[in-house]
């Protein structure tokens, strides 16, 4: 049979750019991905947490919230003085950690500062996503902005903002899936959500031992 496969045990030759997709653009397709689980896994653990400090159950009554403050914790800046201590008594500042976490640009690590970086690689690779995905992650940006403009904004607005969110983000992956060209760009921004959803569920892993 012919084809014009190169065959299995061809070695791959290494190049620094080509036509088809330089390297910055590789790059930035990669951390896209990477930016893009990384804000869906504190996404979701965040609902978590929120749902949980508005239920009608008592804190006490919640043995998983203090472990799923851990995991948080361990994702991103929050104070570990501020947990729900080992008798159940939740920590008065609690609940303003979780907003910072949520909404403090300046703070590293946090649901702003990963949605930013995420707009931002989105905007230089603009032109190898499709419009749908761009307008996908724009919105998750900028419901998140609209509910942190309401004032004295409860959780129950910041719930509802994290369940829009995980919605946006499952359809930008279900495009990737299904409109997505299997290219090496592709292939690129698939490697960077595998990638840090391996470091993700390690770190859950390890909070929660």
């Amino acid at each position: 049979p012919v084809s014009l496969l190169h065959p299995r045990d061809t070695p791959v030759p290494l190049r620094r750019s080509g036509n088809d997709l330089p390297s910055r653009v590789a790059d930035n397709l990669y951390w896209l991905g990477r930016h893009v689980e990384r804000a869906e896994s504190a996404i979701r653990l965040l609902r978590s947490v929120v749902t949980r400090l508005t239920s009608e159950t008592e804190v006490g009554n919640q043995p998983e919230l203090p472990l799923l403050l851990e995991a948080l914790a361990e994702q991103g800046p929050i104070r570990p003085e501020f947990v729900v201590h080992a008798d159940g008594q939740e920590s008065p500042l609690v609940e303003q950690e979780i907003f910072a976490f949520i909404f403090d640009a300046n703070r590293r690590g946090s649901l702003r500062d990963t949605l930013d970086a995420m707009r931002h690689v989105a905007s230089i690779v603009r032109d190898r996503i499709s419009l749908d995905s761009w307008r996908i992650l724009n919105r998750v940006e900028q419901d998140s902005y609209r509910v942190h403009g309401v004032p004295a904004v409860q959780f129950g607005e910041v719930l509802t903002m994290l369940n829009q969110m995980i919605v946006d983000l499952s359809a930008f992956s279900g495009l990737g899936m299904e409109s997505m060209i299997r290219g090496p760009g592709w292939r690129f921004l698939d490697m960077g959500r595998r990638l840090e959803r391996a470091l993700r569920t390690r770190l859950i892993i390890r909070s929660a031992r």
